[in-house]
């Protein structure tokens, strides 16, 4: 008899442990933290603000089970780097056949606002594509400065003609959510 009262005592505190940790345990394995180098889009209900899916960044979130999902963002740097060849410059009716090297760091900007767009535009495009829509927005900038430019404006002034590329680029990336780090023409270099 008092075998039963034991066993049923022992019965009874785990399922009170169990019922007191399982809330604990689910909500632990729900709850999604972001590095510092992500940002998590979590969507599948209407958020507040009116979208149906919200930013996070730093930090974390619980995700509500069956309700919502998430997928994260990566906010690092990545580089591209630009080589043009048979370029022609402006500068008159003369202009030269040059060929331009320039390098690029951009990412997904951490602004909000800019955050809420890359989640709109970029979420599920692969690296190589973002890194191609990147260098045609650059290319077409850089082949528009070049043609309003002779070759030794845009050689003895690279950093002033960087600045230019620079500006124009980044009002057309932040269309898309990103943002450039840095830009710098590596080498201008005349074509026979």
């Amino acid at each position: 008899m008092v075998e039963e009262k034991t066993l049923f005592l022992i019965l009874a505190i785990v399922m009170v442990v169990v019922a007191m940790t399982a809330p604990i345990l689910i909500y632990a394995t729900r709850y999604k933290k972001v590095p510092p180098d992500k940002a998590m889009v979590v969507f599948g209900r209407q958020m507040p603000g009116g979208r149906g899916y919200v930013v996070v960044s730093g930090g974390g979130k619980f995700i509500i089970p069956i309700i919502e999902s998430y997928e994260m963002l990566d906010l690092s740097a990545k580089v591209c780097d630009i080589e043009l060849k048979g370029l022609t410059t402006g500068g008159g009716t003369l202009g030269e056949r040059i060929s331009i090297s320039t390098s690029t760091t951009y990412k997904v900007s951490s602004e909000a606002a800019s955050l809420n767009t890359a989640a709109e535009h970029l979420l599920h495009v692969p690296d190589e594509e973002i890194r191609k829509m990147v260098q045609g927005i650059l290319e077409g900038h850089i082949r528009g400065m070049v043609a309003a430019l002779t070759y030794d404006q845009i050689e003895h002034d690279r950093d002033e003609t960087a600045r230019k590329i620079y500006t124009m680029a980044s009002m057309d990336l932040r269309n898309l959510g990103l943002e450039i780090r840095a830009f710098s023409i590596k080498g201008v270099q005349r074509l026979e």
